[in-house]
């Protein structure tokens, strides 16, 4: 169902004329990894570890099937562990397409800025998949974004770090802490989801433009760092309270039916 969504929404976008020839091969390779392990996803919904065996049987692995509970266990570790993988690879295009299509460069000298929602998929991926996971996914997508970018590019080492950390900031907030996965108390999981997010973002509100100061200063010299570092403080903080609204407002919405498909992989 996933990597359906991201195809079309893809193939969308290409037609519109919106993602370049170039930008689709590269978003189109992050969703395969997606879409080559989603047959694999939907063996969890059937809870049998037999379908698991006649798969692998058909990849040319020699499986010997074992009806216990041992076996079955591992089955279903390996299902998750799959998942989770899958779920990461998606999380990765949908931080790509939302940084790179979905967002306002705003022009600072020869330098620029933006207001985007990419810092909002980071925040989903550390609540469903965990802080360490959720904040690959995001940091590997809006990466790539920069990288892709002939303004960003430089940026790339920066955004690595900063929305891996949003990620690890949420996921232990979240999961460490609140313990949403435990808890079926709708106004405990939205405290802690909100706090996770504010606090998240807040951190990058704090460590991306710092970063950004500091390598300025050292290309452009301190009159440019620090006109840049004032108008980046307030673009971060915008792109922060716009990100907690949505985060917050999707994540609620989708948790009810995670936990209904057995999507709670939230062991940060």
């Amino acid at each position: 169902m996933y990597h359906r969504v991201f195809l079309l929404s893809n193939t969308i976008l290409f037609d519109l004329g919106i993602v370049s020839s170039y930008s689709k091969l590269v978003l189109t390779i992050l969703m395969k990894l997606g879409i080559l392990l989603s047959p694999v996803c939907a063996i969890i919904k059937t809870r049998q570890i037999t379908y698991s065996v006649h798969l692998l049987k058909g990849l040319g692995f020699p499986v010997e099937r074992r009806e216990n509970s041992r076996s079955c266990h591992g089955g279903n570790m390996m299902n998750k562990k799959v998942q989770k993988l899958t779920l990461c690879a998606l999380f990765a295009a949908l931080s790509y397409v939302v940084f790179t299509f979905l967002q306002v460069k705003i022009p600072i000298g020869a330098d620029t800025t933006s207001i985007h929602l990419g810092n909002a998929v980071v925040v989903i991926a550390a609540l469903v998949l965990g802080g360490p996971l959720g904040g690959l996914a995001g940091a590997i997508g809006m990466t790539i974004g920069d990288l892709l970018d002939p303004v960003y590019i430089t940026y790339a080492p920066k955004t690595l770090i900063c929305k891996m950390v949003i990620g690890l900031i949420v996921g232990f907030l979240a999961h460490k802490l609140g313990k949403i996965n435990d808890s079926e108390d709708r106004s405990h999981i939205f405290k802690w989801v909100l706090l996770s997010a504010i606090f998240g973002l807040l951190a990058n509100v704090i460590l991306d433009p710092t970063i950004g100061y500091f390598y300025k200063l050292l290309i452009l010299g301190k009159p440019a760092a620090e006109l840049s570092f004032k108008i980046n403080i307030a673009a971060s903080a915008v792109n922060a309270v716009i990100s907690v609204i949505v985060s917050v407002l999707v994540y609620m919405g989708l948790y009810p039916v995670l936990r209904k498909e057995h999507l709670g992989l939230q062991n940060a």
